[in-house]
């Protein structure tokens, strides 16, 4: 057989294993070369079935479909796949052309586009082209055009591990010399484009109808075949910033921006099942009593204020009836301009008080995100997507997060001035985002909008000027310093090379207690018996002459469930029940 960079000769191989249930297993060795040993085996076995009919061959090279032998084998490659960190070029050069394993949000996905699958060459042998990068035009010297098989495929902008916690994943931090190296050199290559990324992009190719199932914003888990060239393609004509480029190889360069040709792909929503939920199922109390305690010298020995922060942890976007978002508890601290002193083993560090729910949040939830809000990132920044028709693709925002994402939004450094129209607009961005928990694409005669599911909180000096619901007024929480080994390493063992056990062990049993409620309060309904006592307690205060309407009752509905949930329970009994109106009449 001939191997080149752009296509295989087919030839025969037993590449598959036939089980005793008629089962297709994949051998260790078809993994090493997937295209060779998947892909042209597949075609191989097409082209015996078409019987040399090349009608039949080349419908059935455009419905190619490796889905199948993947989905059968779904585990075993779960987990036996490995993938690159996407920390620097030469770690994606090693496992070029190989099969691996990702997950994946979905930035922009870009209108379908023609290619060639394979074409016959002059001694009438197909070529398979399908899952290659690209075809050189010099490869079509002396072939007919109707010897070339065009099919249709769609390109997803990707980003791998965006929002991600490394240290809930179990990963280190990989921002390192090499990493950031790399990054600089692929922002210099397309910052004509005004693209900056702060991770790997990745170019996704999706085949057959798969396409029809994936969204923006979407989290997405991948198997499929991983390019990356060893050299770039020089362009001769360079474009300019006011021409339109359609050409992907010049807007995403093939030695810089992987491409990741789809062989398997599922949506996947981030919800986290408990390691270990048995064993939380029977002792969710005792977790709570552990959260609350473990982590009141945060919040000045507050326990209040610690409830209000697992409440806002342990929130979600559960429906949406009509415009409004049921199930949220968005929760506002003030006097949050606060600087607090902690003990670590080592040394006392300080550290701002919205840093802390930042560093918290990575510790306990496995997406997160900071997002600082002041004069000048109202000024300049760019917080919703928006269309680029230079290169024809949106360009991200800050607020474009993947689903179940935990928000800490500072204000505290916020100044008094005045915004300029860009201002204006992001603040009113800001507020429809919080207010509808829906993402804005913009787009220059149009804007379009897809769902986003989120928790939030609020850090500010006064109350939040972009969205209130629950607000508490934080004490002063930096006359002493915490002098709590548990809250240093908490707060502070990212960077630490040695790990202790004991305070790992507690931060694991802290994750799994907030997977667990969250599960059960997306769960959880209401009996008849509580569902007639919030009847008739809506009507006793209706009946009060205050202005109570039904959103006043949706959120001491989920603000009981929530904290229902909290201590285990699946039903919201009547006094949990009126403890939680009396706390919403507090903070609203």
């Amino acid at each position: 057989s001939t191997q080149s960079t752009w296509g295989y000769y087919l030839f025969s191989r037993q590449l598959f294993i036939m089980d005793n249930t008629k089962q297709i297993s994949l051998t260790p060795e078809a993994l090493e070369n997937p295209f060779e040993n998947l892909v042209l085996s597949q075609v191989e076995s097409m082209i015996r079935e078409a019987k040399n009919d090349r009608s039949k061959i080349e419908t059935a090279l455009e419905k190619l479909s490796l889905a199948k032998v993947i989905e059968d084998n779904l585990t075993y490659l779960r987990e036996n796949l490995k993938a690159p960190s996407f920390t620097s070029r030469e770690e994606l050069l090693r496992f070029n052309q190989k099969l691996v394993h990702v997950k994946l949000f979905i930035q922009d996905i870009f209108d379908p586009e023609m290619f060639a699958s394979g074409f016959y060459d002059g001694e009438n042998n197909l070529k398979v082209t399908k899952y290659c990068d690209q075809v050189s035009d010099t490869n079509f010297v002396g072939i007919a055009e109707d010897s070339i098989v065009f099919s249709e495929r769609t390109s997803c902008f990707c980003l791998i591990q965006e929002c991600e916690n490394d240290s809930w994943f179990g990963r280190i931090n990989e921002q390192n010399s090499e990493s950031n190296r790399y990054l600089e050199e692929l922002n210099k290559a397309l910052a004509f484009k005004k693209l900056r990324f702060s991770k790997t992009p990745i170019l996704l190719k999706v085949y057959e109808d798969f396409s029809s199932k994936l969204k923006v914003n979407q989290c997405i888990e991948v198997i499929g075949i991983l390019r990356l060239e060893k050299e770039g393609i020089q362009a001769s004509n360079k474009p300019t910033e006011e021409e339109g480029i359609s050409d992907q190889t010049l807007v995403y360069p093939l030695d810089l921006v992987p491409r990741l040709h789809c062989l398997w792909v599922k949506g996947c929503d981030n919800t986290v099942i408990p390691k270990s939920p048995e064993t939380v199922s029977t002792s969710v109390k005792a977790l709570r009593e552990l959260f609350i305690k473990s982590l009141s010298p945060i919040f000045g020995g507050d326990e209040l204020a610690t409830e209000l922060y697992l409440l806002s942890l342990l929130s979600d976007n559960l429906i949406r009836p009509s415009t409004e978002v049921l199930g949220r508890f968005v929760l506002n601290f003030t006097n949050a301009d606060q600087i607090l002193k902690v003990e670590t083993s080592t040394e006392a560090k300080e550290i701002t008080f919205p840093n802390v729910l930042k560093r918290l949040a990575e510790q306990l939830v496995p997406y997160s995100k900071l997002i600082r809000v002041t004069l000048d990132s109202l000024q300049k920044g760019s917080f919703l997507p928006k269309k680029n028709y230079v290169i024809g693709a949106l360009e991200g925002g800050e607020l474009q997060i993947p689903a179940k994402t935990h928000l800490v939004v500072d204000e505290t450094e916020m100044k008094a001035g005045n915004l300029n129209e860009t201002g204006i607009k992001n603040v009113l961005y800001l507020k429809k985002f919080f207010t509808d928990a829906r993402l804005d694409l913009l787009f220059d005669y149009f804007e379009m909008g897809v769902d986003s599911d989120f928790s939030i909180v609020i850090t500010s000096s006064g109350p939040s000027f972009l969205y209130r619901e629950f607000t508490y007024k934080l004490g002063e929480i930096t006359k002493t310093s915490i002098q709590d080994a548990w809250i240093g390493y908490l707060l502070f063992s990212q960077s630490n090379d040695v790990k202790n056990e004991e305070f790992e062990k507690k931060i694991n049993e802290l994750r799994d207690y907030i997977s667990f409620v969250k599960e059960l309060f997306r769960k959880m309904t209401l009996s008849n018996e509580i569902t007639a006592h919030i009847q008739k307690a809506y009507v006793d205060a209706r009946k009060t002459g205050k202005d109570i309407g039904t959103e006043h009752l949706n959120r001491w509905i989920h603000t009981a469930k929530i904290r229902a949930a909290s201590f285990g329970l699946n039903d919201v009994n009547p006094d949990l029940y009126d403890e939680s109106v009396n706390l919403c009449s507090k903070l609203f």
